[in-house]
């Protein structure tokens, strides 16, 4: 049975993980050096065992300094993988973007833009609130350019603007609001 691999090699090969290369430094070894400081408990351990037998000192230190330098190659293949699974940031959510041009919600265009909105009416719960105030708020922070919070609260409370907004998002009527609003190109 020599040179078969032992049972908890067996399966299909791959590419070895690229923080396992990643660490190696000026030294040679995995981790390139670099470990976890020493954790207060570890110095007492340490340090209770100096008076004693050399070599079971030598193998606390030795367990002591593969652990730290093992803790430290985990923490780095952690936060790179965790860095993987980050989608990339395209546009944040529920941030209204300024637009130079954007009007202000006469009564025409409130005309053609209020049959592409859903009716104000709920089952349960507290009654939303009306579309129009809404509308006229969300294009005025588009024009103004300001965060939620600026506001003015003649448009109504700033969170109901934003709920607004992330439900018209959500179910494509923002959309086909900005895809109404007349052109700034001419």
């Amino acid at each position: 049975m020599g040179g078969v691999a032992p049972a908890h090699h067996a399966g299909a090969a791959r590419a070895r993980r690229p923080c396992r290369d990643a660490g190696a430094g000026s030294s040679g070894r995995k981790g390139g050096g670099m470990r976890v400081a020493l954790s207060v408990p570890e110095t007492r351990r340490l340090l209770s065992l100096a008076g004693g037998d050399a070599e079971q000192h030598q193998h606390h230190l030795r367990w002591s300094q593969w652990r730290r330098t093992h803790q430290a190659t985990a923490k780095r293949c952690h936060t790179a993988r965790r860095a993987r699974r980050q989608p990339p940031l395209i546009h944040r959510r529920g941030h209204v973007i300024r637009v130079a041009g954007t009007p202000t919600l006469t009564e025409g265009l409130w005309a053609r833009l209020a049959p592409l909105l859903s009716p104000c009416t709920g089952s349960r719960g507290r009654p939303p609130g009306a579309h129009r105030p809404i509308l006229a708020g969300l294009l005025w922070m588009m024009r103004a350019g300001v965060g939620w919070r600026e506001i003015p609260s003649e448009f109504g409370a700033w969170q109901t603007l934003y709920s607004r907004y992330r439900l018209w998002c959500r179910d494509g009527t923002w959309a086909r609001i900005v895809a109404a609003l007349p052109s700034t190109d001419a």
